[in-house]
């Protein structure tokens, strides 16, 4: 199966602290792989220099990043900003905070669509409206004129996926999406990126902290602790057979 993400041997600091060393992973087409380790391992800091949205106090200071065959490194703001959404999209961790307060969310998913296309009024609302049943919203009229605050938890999560898919991109970050959720939310939320990855070919690298949302969705796993792959491989052997004692304590503190 071809890689749709090469990370290879990316390393990032702050000051003089390593948030990440010599991390290497690959992610195949249509798969889902889970980044999953305790708070602190750098796991989000990953999403963040895929798309190159790292903060000015940190900085990459080795490795590459390969998305799609070509090597985006060292792509310059403008290049980053072509690609995040149409090939690299990212669904951040709390959708309350991600979302605009005053803009309707029909108004901000379209906003992601008018970033990359050039075209009417009436096929961004269209668009817009696919994306937000794609996923699983089915009153999506009344949801695209919601603002955020009037919308649940799950129907926020919901949306910032829909805003995320809307251009139709070949790979997915979510980071932490199912954390702040009850479980019926979060088990509906699992379905939809199964879904998503069968109906859209979609690549999904999900950046969590339960293994036990990663036993149930993913193909691939990276286990990180303190910035480094302690493990990773197949979600079933790591999960089943662990051969890192610090996959094994987080195995148990889940009771897994």
């Amino acid at each position: 199966m071809t890689d749709i993400l090469c990370i290879q041997h990316l390393s990032v600091s702050l000051g003089h602290t390593r948030i990440l060393r010599d991390v290497s992973f690959d992610v195949p087409q249509g798969s889902i792989t889970g980044i999953v380790g305790g708070s602190g391992s750098g796991k989000t800091t990953i999403g963040l220099a895929i798309l190159g949205l790292l903060p000015d106090v940190m900085e990459r200071t080795d490795g590459r990043i390969v998305f799609d065959g070509q090597d985006i490194t060292d792509h310059s703001g403008q290049q980053m900003r072509a690609l995040r959404g149409a090939g690299v999209s990212m669904a951040f961790q709390e959708p309350m905070s991600a979302f605009n307060p005053v803009m309707t969310i029909g108004a901000q998913i379209g906003e992601t669509v008018l970033a990359h296309e050039n075209v009417s009024g009436t096929i961004v609302r269209e668009r817009t409206l696919a994306a937000l049943r794609s996923a699983g919203i089915n009153d999506a009229q009344r949801v695209a004129a919601a603002y955020p605050f009037e919308l649940s938890g799950g129907l926020r999560q919901r949306a910032m996926i829909a805003q995320a898919i809307v251009c139709r991109p070949k790979l997915l970050i979510a980071d932490e999406p199912t954390s702040s959720l009850d479980v019926n939310t979060q088990d509906k939320i699992l379905d939809l990126f199964k879904e998503l990855r069968r109906s859209l070919g979609l690549a999904i690298v999900l950046v969590t902290h339960d293994l036990g949302v990663v036993r149930r969705v993913a193909d691939e796993v990276v286990v990180l602790c303190k910035g480094e792959v302690a493990e990773q491989g197949k979600a079933e052997a790591v999960l089943s057979s662990p051969r890192c004692g610090y996959t094994r304590t987080l195995l148990e503190a889940e009771g897994l």
